[in-house]
This record gives C-alpha cells, structure tokens and sequence, in this order.
C-alpha cells in the first residue's frame, strides 16, 4: 500500500526522525524521572498536614490501604485475593476491581507493606507519565523544553491529584503510553509498537481505575484522529487497519480476565453497566449548582486555588495551548475541538451541550463529569507542545532555546508553586491519627468473637462511609461495607432491618454497601447475619435489652444477647419461592430464624425434626479461609448446614468430598442438606468469569500473534512499502 506523507498544512509540527535514542534524549528523560521524585518530595511529602485523613485523601485511608493489605497477605500466602469474607457479609474482592488485584503493580505487596507499596507505585506510575508524555511531545516534534512542559501539564493537573485514588493515577499514566505507540505505529515504527498499545490499553482496566480506563481509551481515539487529520499516516489503510486491530486483541487479551470477573459480579450489584440520570451524575443537582459548578470550572482553569486540583492548568499553559490548536493545522484543530468538548462537559448537566456526555458511550455509567479534567489535561498538554513549537518557530534560531526555556519555566512555575498538598497522607501520618474512631472500632472489635460487627452510624466514617472497610485490614467481619459495586442483596437486606422501604443512601445519592439510618426495625435479621456486636450512635428501643460493652460520648457499643452462631445446623427446612419471598417471610416474622432455616427454591425435602434435639445447633469452623470454608461435623444428625456468609455465585460445597447442592440460605447465607454420617462440609469459592476470562485471553493473544506474523512475513512486505519500493 502506498505510504502518506505528511499533510503539508501540519508541517509547523514535523515528526522527529530517530532522536529519541540519542544520550542526550536519555539523560534529559533522566532528569524527568528526577525531577517527579523532586516534585513528590517537595509538593506531596513535606507539606503534608498532621491532621487525620479528611474527605479528599479518606478514600486511600479507608479503601484502598486495606485493600491492599488484604492483597498482599494473599500474595504473601501464595494466593490471589478473589474473596473478600471481611465487609458486606463477603464480597468478591477482585470482581470489584478499584483494588487492581490482578494489576502487576500489586506484586510491590510481597516484598513491601501497604503503605510503602503504594508510595513506589505511585511514584513509578508519575515518572511513567512523565517520561512517556515527554516522549510523545518529541515524537510530534517539540523541542525538550517544550516536550518538558506538555509533561508538567499533563502531569500535575491529571496525575498528582490522584495519589488518594490509586487506580486511577496508575491507569491514567498509560494514556501517554498509548499515545505514544500511536503515533510510532502510524509513522511506520516497528510492529512491537502494536503490543505497546495494546498493553497501555488494557492495564488501566486490570489496574481498577475503570472510569480513567474509559477516558484512556478515548483519549487514544483522539490522537488517532488526530493523527489521521494531520496527514500524518505514512502506512497504508490496510497496514493502519492490521497494526490498530493486532493492538485491539492485545488490549482484550490484557483486560479480558479482569472485565469477565466484573461483568459476572454486576449482574448481582445495585450498579449496572446502565446510564445514569443528571442527578446521579452530578450528585446534589440544582440549576444553583450549575452555575457554580461553570463558573469554578473556568476561574480554576487559569488561577488555582491551592492545592492539588485536577481542573487547574495556568494561564502561561492555556495561552500556549490556545496557540498550538489555532497554529497546529488540521492535527491542532482536532485535538481543540476535542479538548473543547471535553472541557464543556466538566461543567455538568443542565447546559444543552451536555446531551453529548449521554451520546458518547459509557460515559453516563459514571458519576461527576469534571472527571473528565484528565482528558482536559491530556489534550491541553499536547496543545502546549504545539504552541511552544509554534512561537519556537518564530524568533531566530539563536533565541529559540532561551525562549524555549523561559517558556517552559513559566509554565512549570505557574503549575507548581500553588499546587501544595494539603491533605493527610499515609506516609507521613502516625498511625494514632489515621481514622477517627478507631478506639471504638478495637472496643467492638474485642467484643465481636466469630460473629458479624454492624456499623450503624456515619459518625465514624471520615465524610463518608468508609469505616466499615478498617474490618478487611483487621479482620474483623462487618456487615456494612464501602464499596460501589455492593450487592443488591446486601442492599435490600439492611433497608429491611430499617423497616423502611427506601432509605437514602450516603455516598452521594448510590448505595455503596451502608444505608444512611441508626433504625433497626427487625433486629432478628441482624441475627441472621449472625451479627454479635453493634456500634450506634442511638440505642433503638427494638435492641434495648442489647449489653451495652463500652460508650465513646455518643457512639454505644451493644452486644447482642442471642445471635444465631455464624455455622449452625437447623432441624427444620422452610421453601421460599424467591429471595424477594425470603426476606419478606423474615422480615414479617411469618419465619423464625432461631426456629430452622428458610431455604430459596423449590422444595426437594422434608426434615423430620427430632423433638429432642435442638432447633439450632452451633458447628464448629475447622478450617476458615477467604475462599474456603470448612465445618465439622458429628455425623450423627441430619438437617441443614447454614454458613451466615453472603449468599454469592461462585460459591459451591462439598459434602464429605462429594458435590452437593448448596442452597441461598435464610435470604443472607448459603446452606447445604447433610444426613447421619456427614462429618465435613467445605464450602469453596471459584470466581466466575475467570474461565471465559482466560479464554478470551488466549484466544486474543492467538489471534494477535497470528496477524503479527502475517505483517512480518517477508512475502507480504508490500502492506508496508512505498510505492516506489524502498524500505
């Protein structure tokens, strides 16, 4: 196929031949990597507060460090962390994908604690984004200082303010990547550049961050476009076609394992891959916050207001921006028309453009669209390059690199001096001061035993409803959780313990695993979750003969006098017809759970209750694992076996090694039938999705493999030779 030349229209911004590889270039991205360990030190480190964790940096306290200390004593332990048995009466920790379990970065874990861990990353992912940014602004032709700058734009604004949400700065570091190998793979780099792509497209999925993931990907779609505008493909259509398609099996391959485990795991969650409304967008909407919401978006563009802020780029880097899309030719234009559309959609619902955040797919699955300031940096920066090289051309060749320098200090200065943290940050902090409440978490704690800790308050919750998640570090079982993709099983479980139809839920207008209520309505289905101690901040009258074990000023720590032991075996066996059945037959009273077990299906037996024996009888636990469960048993009786965990596909039991079916148990748990001479019952996890996730995989692989080679193959050169035949 015949090659394309450059658009001549686009030639103020030539494409660099080679000069990437030079000493020069290498010790220059050297200083780059320096200079973010610098910007990390001086901006993120030494500023930092000692104050306890506020609503910004509450999310790396509460979410993620716990979640990555259960991850690492997984890895430690030779396993995978696919089950989280600790919040939520048990979830699959690695389908809810903001912990990157499965992300390669998590292998940090084996070697470090959470805290360290996290920083290393952190700090790896910014000089990623760094250097791969500087990388793509030679690519496109601007001079190192002005490359420095797009980095310091792209950097700062998108990247840094990130740190308290780890996914999301680790995924975003990929965009340049991405970019990168685009702009290599239309400019007739060699195929490997294919593999690139295809790998900064697929990790931001594994490494959870899956709005940023989106936002990658668009941004690539953009740079494509781009590139494609500016006349700066120089392989054929079909070359194109079979280098972005081998890219695209690559990618699949990357993210297949982690999208299968989430997609299996929504199908049971209150979020769906389903459009949201304005509301839940943007939570609290009103056409008042409209308006403030625009007006902060455009004042925060050019004058910041302190801190780390993803909506701040300075004047210096919008003046230069605004150059480089007016200057760059039809590749600048595409790039300004798509940060202006971006940039538009930050503003929120109630504007009439915003009907295109709903057009362009899935980006109304997500909340808050002045997330899309990541984009905003992304294109800015490239903007910046542009412009840089646009004023470069203009004074003479002796003033360029003096220009060229001041430029980009003005930039960086604009960017840097108004940007430090403000916020608590783990490295920084004593452990005394990490979480508000954490003496009446280790009171409640001490009292739980092997039973179910509930948080029944947000007064504890650091502005939102983190606290629960401190159970998943410490081990300790809670029955609320802080988490997006909860079940909706959970969901309509503690709404049924309120004794309301609907409660508003924290989290900003969706349910992430706690309901905003002290009420306990039906404290019987507390006992069903096998719930031994409660942590409130009122004391309901239904639980008032509860024991009270400690008191921190309103917060009351109560034991419950009778839960039902989290294993047990019940004499007696009661069908409901559906789980919606269940909970109403438990929740009206119609069954009691201290009087057998309320099974979901169709009946398949009748339990004969022996009058002598106990209704319910506690088991012992031999064998407590995340993904295994093992209870004892005499052998001497027959009833039902019910385990008070989460009810979850994926789960299965083994009677005495042999398969049985495992029934959805008192709506909550799981629940197997076992007769005299049954002395073990394992209950055992396998995630679903991860088979056809794997399969995907290789078959994406394979399949990439096999166009790669078709490239390669020497007698099919032509797809990349030009015309008139040189190499």
């Amino acid at each position: 196929m015949a090659s394309m030349p450059v658009n001549p229209r686009d030639k103020a911004l030539p494409t660099l031949a080679g000069g990437t590889s030079t000493r020069a270039e290498r010790l220059w991205q050297l200083g780059m990597a320096l200079g973010v360990l610098g910007i990390w030190v001086s901006i993120v480190i030494i500023p930092s507060p000692v104050v306890p964790p506020d609503f910004g940096s509450g999310d790396l306290f509460s979410y993620f460090l716990p979640a990555y200390t259960f991850v690492g004593e997984r890895l430690r332990e030779g396993r995978l962390a696919w089950w989280n048995p600790y919040t939520g009466g048990g979830v699959p920790l690695a389908a809810t994908m903001q912990a990157g379990a499965l992300y390669p970065a998590r292998l940090l874990l084996l070697v470090f604690d959470a805290d360290d861990a996290t920083q290393i990353s952190l700090v790896a992912h910014l000089v990623l984004a760094a250097v791969a940014m500087f990388a793509l602004a030679r690519a496109c032709g601007a001079s190192r200082w002005g490359a420095t700058a797009a980095a310091a734009v792209f950097v700062v604004p998108a990247e840094l303010p990130h740190l308290y949400w780890p996914p999301a700065l680790e995924a975003g570091a990929w965009l340049p990547v991405a970019a990168l190998a685009i702009t290599r793979l239309l400019d007739r780099g060699p195929t490997w550049w294919s593999a690139v792509l295809g790998v900064a497209l697929g990790l931001p999925v594994v490494a959870g961050g899956y709005q940023t993931a989106l936002m990658v990907a668009y941004g690539s779609a953009v740079v494509i476009a781009a590139q494609l505008a500016g006349g700066r493909r120089r392989l054929g259509w079909l070359a194109c076609g079979v280098r972005l398609t081998v890219a695209g099996l690559v990618a699949i391959a990357a993210a297949a394992p982690q999208l299968a485990l989430t997609l299996a795991w929504t199908a049971e969650t209150v979020r769906t891959t389903t459009e949201l409304t304005d509301e839940l967008i943007q939570p609290w909407w009103t056409p008042e916050l409209m308006g403030f919401v625009a007006s902060e978006v455009l004042r925060q563009t050019v004058v910041s207001n302190g801190g780390l802020q993803t909506l701040y780029l300075s004047a210096p880097a919008v003046l230069f921006m605004a150059i480089g899309f007016f200057r760059g030719g039809r590749f600048g234009v595409v790039l300004g028309c798509a940060w202006g559309c971006f940039y538009l959609l930050t503003f929120g619902p109630g504007l009439p453009w915003f009907v295109i955040y709903h057009w362009l797919p899935a980006l109304d699955w997500f909340r808050l669209p002045q997330r899309l300031s990541f984009l905003v940096a992304f294109l800015g920066a490239l903007g910046v390059a542009l412009g840089m090289h646009a004023v470069h051309q203009r004074v003479g060749p002796r003033a360029a690199r003096w220009w060229d320098a001041s430029m980009a200090i003005s930039v960086l200065a604009a960017l840097l001096f108004p940007a430090p943290n403000g916020s608590a940050i783990p490295w920084t902090l004593a452990a005394s001061l990490r979480v508000h409440g954490a003496d009446v978490f280790e009171a409640a704690a001490r009292a739980v035993g092997d039973g179910r800790l509930s948080i029944r308050t947000l007064s504890m919750a650091l502005g939102t409803t983190a606290f629960p998640r401190l159970g998943l570090a410490r081990h300790v079982r809670t029955l609320e959780d802080y988490e997006p993709l909860s079940s909706r099983r959970l969901h309509d479980f503690l709404l049924a313990i309120t004794g309301e139809d609907q409660v508003p839920a924290p989290g900003m207008g969706m349910f992430t695993g706690t309901v905003a209520t002290d009420a306990i309505a039906r404290p019987k289905l507390l006992d069903v979750a096998a719930v031994t101690t409660i942590v409130t901040a009122g004391v309901p009258d239904s639980i008032a003969s509860w024991l009270q074990v400690a008191r921190f000023g309103s917060l009351a720590v109560l034991r419950n006098p009778a839960p039902l032991p989290r294993a047990h075996l019940a004499a007696v066996a009661q069908y409901a017809r559906s789980e919606a059945e269940a909970l109403r037959l438990l929740a009206t009273g119609a069954h009691d759970p201290h009087a057998g077990a309320l099974l979901v299906g169709t009946p398949d037996r009748v339990l004969v209750h022996d009058p002598a024996a106990p209704p319910i009888a506690p088991l012992r636990i031999a064998d407590d694992t995340p993904e295994r469960v093992r209870v004892d048993l005499s052998g001497d009786r027959s009833g039902v076996v019910v385990l008070a965990d989460a009810w979850a596909p994926g789960w299965s039991v083994r009677v005495n090694g042999k398969l049985r079916r495992m029934w959805q148990a008192n709506y909550f748990g799981r629940g197997v039938f076992v007769e005299p001479g049954d002395t073990s019952v394992e209950f055992v996890y396998h995630p679903p999705g991860l088979r056809s996730g794997l399969c995907i995989s290789l078959a994406a692989l394979l399949a990439a493999g096999f166009l790669a080679w078709l490239v390669a193959d020497p007698i099919r050169r032509p797809l990349t030779r030009p015309k008139d035949g040189r190499a």
